[in-house]
């Protein structure tokens, strides 16, 4: 099996892993694609008030980018594009990038429905790397 990873420049990473030879894997792309552009500008707009709001308390602002500011999360997504589950797989230093990852699945919910082929189960699992980018 190899992982089909599609980076966006403004620091989301959507990955699931499908057979190399799969015919279906364009369609994955295409539909992890559409679904990092929706929450994309949520993600960024959520960090952005999330650091301004540390700076009018007095707070330093954490060091932008880091290896530390990575969040990588599982999420089940229904048929229907219901967001079922958000499970951390691995997670930031800082405790409010890793609500604002799981907040912004959460609240981004339903997104577009998910290809027939990627879903097993009655579930299709994808998996979103956040990171914040300046």
């Amino acid at each position: 099996m190899r992982k089909i990873v599609i980076l966006l420049s403004l620091g989301v990473l959507a990955s699931c892993s499908t057979p190399p030879q799969d015919p279906n894997k364009t369609e994955i792309e295409q539909y992890m694609k559409s679904v990092s552009a929706k929450i994309e500008p949520i993600w960024k707009q959520e960090v952005k008030a999330r650091v301004q709001n540390l700076a009018t308390r007095g707070l330093k602002p954490i060091a932008l980018p880091s290896p530390k500011n990575e969040i990588l999360l599982s999420v089940e997504i229904a048929p229907n594009g219901d967001v079922k589950e958000v499970k951390p797989i691995r997670e930031s230093k800082y405790a409010f990038l890793n609500k604002s990852a799981i907040k912004v699945l959460t609240d981004s919910s339903p997104l577009a429905k998910p290809p027939q082929s990627c879903i097993k189960e009655n579930v299709c699992t994808l998996s979103w790397r956040f990171v914040v980018a300046p």
